[in-house]
């Protein structure tokens, strides 16, 4: 995993990491219009790499410059005052700094530990979701809320 998040060459890279459980979506967000706070991204829906605001910490490669340029702490569970989880504290930061995040959703072999589920749990939900076979508000799932 980690050859092949390096060889992708980006400044930070989250693996394709989905949810354990329902929804399975993966851990993608955009940034809404209040500061700290992140929706889910739900456009991913092809084998490709997708730039994003923010990512999920399970499977995320950093190059030491983006480390060195935010500074300690590089991972923190609130922003000014508003929790946030530690995941999109780093995202919110390296933005800040300059630096673009990127999901890779091209490898198939990452699984939420204590999971057995991927990007194909996702497309198969998704796809209900899409067709009313399964009802999600992706407002009341909003990441830091």
């Amino acid at each position: 995993m980690i050859e092949k998040l390096i060889e992708k060459g980006k400044d930070a890279i989250s693996g394709p990491y989905h949810l354990k459980e329902p929804p399975y979506r993966p851990l993608a967000y955009k940034k809404s219009a209040v500061k700290g706070v992140y929706d889910i991204f739900t456009g991913i829906e092809e084998e490709k790499m997708y730039e994003v605001d923010g990512v999920g910490g399970g499977c995320l490669l950093i190059k030491r410059e983006v480390l060195e340029k935010i500074g300690e702490p590089y991972f923190h569970f609130s922003l000014d005052g508003k929790d946030i989880g530690e995941d999109l504290y780093f995202s919110f930061k390296a933005q800040e700094k300059g630096f673009k995040l990127w999901y890779d959703n091209t490898i198939f072999d990452v699984r939420h530990f204590g999971a057995s589920v991927g990007f194909n749990d996702f497309r198969v939900w998704n796809y209900q979701v899409k067709r009313g076979a399964v009802k999600f508000n992706a407002k009341k799932n909003e990441a830091g809320k």
